[in-house]
């Protein structure tokens, strides 16, 4: 191994987002130390199988991903999606993959995808959700308390008016 392949290798692994690389069969050739991190899954687990029989995905999740897949190897740009992934003790985990065409003289040789975990983004989402639902329940509280208030202003200047006409 030449010092820029090992280069490139050392950079290809210390990337955080997962990336699989695949020929244009759909066959896993590569991989970095993020996949591996993402669903326990080791490198053996994964190189050398085709996109379709992946463990790493639900049964339902397959004909998505692998229509995806066959539309980027026909040249066309796909937007990046979401979807649970199986991890190897059986549980799931969110992730985004956006994934490319790879060209090599303009012709299309395989592809590359990118998952981004995205566990904490969830967990952060389903704080947010909560936190606006309590603001939202204390502002209600703030209204009602407010409505009160204000009536009860109103009343005693009305009462106030009215001790200044029977005092006339």
């Amino acid at each position: 191994m030449t010092e820029l392949e090992e280069k490139l290798l050392n950079i290809f692994d210390s990337i955080k987002d997962g990336i699989c690389v695949m020929d244009k069969t759909g066959k896993v050739t590569h991989i970095n130390r993020t996949i591996t991190e993402i669903g326990g899954w080791t490198k053996e687990d994964l190189i050398g199988q085709r996109l379709g029989l992946l463990k790493t995905f639900f049964p339902g999740d397959i004909p998505k991903i692998v229509s995806i897949f066959t539309q980027r190897m026909k040249g066309k740009d796909m937007p990046p999606y979401k979807i649970d992934v199986r991890m190897k003790d059986g549980g799931k985990k969110p992730v985004e993959i956006n994934a490319a065409a790879v060209r090599v003289g303009g012709k299309i040789v395989g592809d590359v995808a990118i998952l981004r975990d995205l566990t904490e983004r969830k967990k952060e989402q389903e704080e947010l959700k909560k936190s606006l639902e309590e603001l939202e329940k204390k502002n209600e509280e703030l209204e009602k308390f407010n409505k009160l208030a204000i009536g009860r202003e109103m009343r005693i200047i009305e009462l106030k008016n009215k001790i200044k006409e029977l005092e006339k």
